[in-house]
């Protein structure tokens, strides 16, 4: 196990941290709980792009890595996307983005089984427009949750950044179908 799985390990014990912290906080009106759930969710957005830097510049990446760093970006992005939903649960804008992008990873993970099988999985491996929609994606639900102690500037800031993080999503869906589709014929 190298140093750059486990930071990646970590970002997935730490997602139920996180959603506890932001649901308690919606029981509880403590902003503490809300405080901590923030700063970890900005130390997981560090990880992600820690762990990838010191595995490339370390010589320490695997196949193991390679498979868990977007798993981890899923795992934290998408429950702390349903935790909002809870949270803001009348906000129509927020909830058809967050479906959205669940289901588009629901078929980029369908594709990336299927180019698996076919042997051509390194069709639909993740590009810079994914890892820059995973920090936007990061950036909205900071600045989403920052409403609640601050304007409601971060909440509109969190919803604009929202749906630039679904227009990627989507962007890259489309690419890796795309790119895909020779190999579906």
């Amino acid at each position: 196990m190298t140093f750059s799985n486990i930071i990646t390990l970590l970002r997935i014990i730490v997602t139920p941290v996180i959603v506890f912290f932001i649901l308690y906080f919606n029981y509880s009106k403590n902003y503490t709980y809300l405080n901590f759930a923030i700063l970890l969710l900005i130390l997981a957005a560090i990880s992600d792009w820690l762990d990838g830097y010191i595995a490339r510049v370390y010589n320490q990446v695997t196949s193991l890595g390679k498979m868990l760093d977007p798993l981890a970006d899923k795992i934290i992005i998408q429950l702390t996307l349903i935790t909002i939903i809870v949270l803001y649960n009348t906000d129509l804008f927020i909830i058809t983005c967050i479906i959205l992008i669940h289901l588009r990873e629901i078929i980029i993970l369908g594709l990336r089984e299927r180019m698996g099988q076919l042997g051509v999985s390194s069709i639909v491996q993740v590009s810079l427009s994914g890892k820059f929609k995973t920090t936007l994606l990061f950036l909205s639900i900071i600045l989403l949750l920052l409403n609640y102690q601050f304007s409601d500037h971060f909440y509109t800031l969190g919803k604009y950044f929202l749906l630039l993080s679904l227009v990627l999503s989507l962007y890259s869906m489309f690419i890796y179908i795309f790119k895909s589709i020779p190999f579906l014929k």
